[in-house]
């Protein structure tokens, strides 16, 4: 979108810019460039920062375990999280399912049989 004063000379531009969250966190300049039909530049500067809109935390339980015991993995998200997962000690990749979904898509507490990789 441009806005164009009375006189022309003063003009505001404005663009929408979509981050993707796989940008993560950075800190950089984004650097603005104003040009002339002749070719004069005019430039300016700015701080620009993402922040990653999520954080996690995790629980067992229990904690320690013995050996042929049940364990329980609990994780919270605060934030757009889409997925979450555990990677296990034998490299194992469990995919967790969200509280309010767990009714819909399997039982609460998925009973799974996990070896030593050893």
């Amino acid at each position: 979108m441009i806005e164009i004063s009375n006189d022309g000379t003063t003009k505001t531009w404005e663009e929408i810019v979509y981050i993707d969250p796989a940008v993560g966190e950075i800190s950089d300049i984004a650097i603005f460039t104003a040009r002339t039909t002749n070719n004069k530049i005019g430039t300016y500067n700015l701080d620009f920062t993402t922040k990653i809109a999520l954080a996690i935390t995790g629980q067992v339980n229990p904690n320690p375990a013995l050996a042929g015991e049940r364990v329980h993995f609990t994780c919270n998200t605060e934030g757009y999280a889409e997925k979450v997962t555990i990677e296990l000690w034998n490299g194992e990749q469990v995919e967790l399912i969200p509280d309010n979904e767990t009714n819909n898509k399997r039982p609460k507490y998925l009973e799974r049989k996990l070896y030593s990789s050893a």
